[in-house]
């Protein structure tokens, strides 16, 4: 059986509420949370009508939403604590790599300062090997 559109006129407000719901779900996701608010009315209308299990019911849904900020707490700390962790590991890589520069630095410049080091022996053999001919 095919799905039907239902619509509802609802305002500014509440709209703006649905979409900050919904943010960029999927036509599924929609059909899914509209079916959990029937099903959460149906259990509210059960609460009211069932006069004798009314306390029970009451209970099990404070337990119920316990767990669920719980859950929603676990993982809002889950998520914090890998940005953190990302964030730490992120500042140790650009520390690790301003190291590497600098080594690189100094591995240039102590490069250069033997080139001119040889270039230096390399003058003073031939003066030396001149000077040594000359006598």
């Amino acid at each position: 059986m095919a799905d039907k559109t239902w619509g509802v006129k609802i305002s500014d407000e509440y709209f703006d509420k649905v979409e900050s719901l919904f943010g960029a779900s999927d036509e599924a996701s929609k059909k899914a949370w509209f079916e959990k608010l029937i099903a959460l009315a149906e259990a509210h209308s059960v609460k009211e009508d069932a006069i004798e299990y009314r306390q029970d019911l009451n209970e099990l849904e404070v337990h119920t939403r316990r767990i669920y900020e719980l859950i929603t707490n676990m993982v809002q700390r889950s998520v914090v604590l890998r940005e953190s962790s990302v964030r730490e590991v992120t500042e140790k890589l650009e520390k690790k790599e301003a190291v590497i520069v600098q080594y690189q630095e100094k591995n240039r410049a102590a490069t250069e300062e033997l080139k001119q080091a040889q270039e230096l022996i390399e003058g003073l053999e031939k003066v030396y090997d001149e000077m040594h001919l000359s006598l």
